[in-house]
């Protein structure tokens, strides 16, 4: 008699045992899995508004590097202020290449004192070279689409493959630059 009071409640403790640990269990295992589900939809929200942020920006960097390419856009008053700006905006939102096209850019400034009229072919081919680079590397990283980089020059420059030497100076220092920096050799012409 004794042993099957013990047992009798051994049956209804196991019950009442698995009345709580059942739904606790299920309680614990839904809110680990709501929490992965939250984490991974806002970490995607996350990339998105990051993506979104970047192609709105490199859309203004797009603009910038197109004005680069036009020698009277230089003589603007307000072509310092955009220079600067366009750089803020490759620092913050650029790729790691078009960081490296822009500091090699800046390099080349500060050791080149460049005057339109007295700029010899090689120093003008170098002065085009860098924007091509960055047009070429911010659209692939919005669009991942390829374009040459010498087919910006050939809608900004009149006659740009008759012009003496222009062209493949031009070609050689995007390919040169192209090694240097270790950028994508799809770019290459």
């Amino acid at each position: 008699m004794f042993l099957e009071k013990i047992y009798v409640v051994s049956e209804s403790g196991i019950a009442d045992v698995l009345a709580v640990i059942i739904p606790t269990l299920t309680s614990i295992i839904g809110f680990i899995v709501t929490y992965r589900i939250a984490k991974k939809q806002i970490s995607k929200e996350l990339d998105a508004d990051k993506k979104r942020t970047a192609l709105e920006n490199g859309k203004e960097i797009l603009s910038y590097c197109a004005k680069m390419l036009d020698f009277k856009w230089y003589k603007s008053p307000e072509c310092l202020n955009e220079i600067n700006e366009m750089m803020n905006k490759v620092i913050a939102y650029g790729s790691r290449d078009a960081i490296a096209i822009l500091s090699a850019y800046q390099q080349y400034n500060y050791t080149h004192n460049f005057n339109e009229k007295k700029a010899s072919q090689q120093e003008t081919c170098e002065l085009f070279s860098y924007p091509c680079l960055l047009l070429t590397q911010v659209k692939y990283d919005i669009t991942g689409e390829i374009t040459k980089p010498d087919d910006f020059l050939k809608i900004r420059i009149n006659d740009y493959k008759s012009k003496e030497g222009l062209a493949e100076g031009i070609t050689r220092n995007i390919n040169r630059l192209i090694d240097n920096l270790d950028l994508n050799k799809k770019f290459k012409i």
